[in-house]
This record gives structure tokens, sequence and C-alpha cells, in this order.
């Protein structure tokens, strides 16, 4: 068996860009966008764990400095993986609410 946390499986809808968005569900203020001074956008190719595990990585390591944060497939993804939750978890950064948006 793989322990590969971000082993591919189904894909859901993709946005109007062809990616799937992800966000985390738990804030109420938009990850990224003109509030920030830099946004970083982390690509994977299906966006169900690597980018978002990136994604929860900067948002907790970026503390007060102003740079925006999201993560995109270029094939379309999954929610995210139950071992990258794990995994990220035992680590201390809570990415069980990121989403894919379409």
């Amino acid at each position: 068996a793989s322990l590969d946390p971000c082993a591919a499986s189904g894909r859901p809808p993709l946005n109007r860009l062809g990616a799937v968005v992800v966000m985390g569900a738990s804030s109420s203020k938009i990850a990224h966008g003109a509030d920030y001074t830099t946004n970083v956008m982390f690509l994977c190719n299906h966006n169900s764990c690597r980018s978002q595990m990136a994604d929860g990585w900067l948002r907790e390591l970026r503390g007060d400095a102003s740079v925006g944060v999201a993560s995109a497939g270029i094939v379309g993804g999954t929610a995210v993986k139950p071992g990258a939750i794990t995994v990220m978890g035992e680590s201390g950064v809570d990415i069980s609410k990121f989403t894919s948006d379409d």
C-alpha cells in the first residue's frame, strides 16, 4: 500500500477558469485577493493534497504578513484527502475545513 496521502481519486466540478480553488472554510475573511500586498497560488495536478498542504503551511507561517494564499488544480481534484488532514494535524496545522470550490 502507498504511504502517499495524495493518491488521486474522483474530481469535483471546476470553476470557470478550469481550476479548483481551495479556501479555508473556517476563515470568515477571503484568503487571497486585492486586500493583500502579495498573493501566492499553489498549483498542483489535482488539488487533492499537496497544494492544500502547502496552502495550509503558508497560512500558518505567514503570521501577520500581508500574504494572500490560494491553491488550485490544473486537472481538477477532490476534497482534501484524509491522509493530508492527518499529516498536517500531526504538525499542528488544521486543514480539515479546506474545500474545493467551483
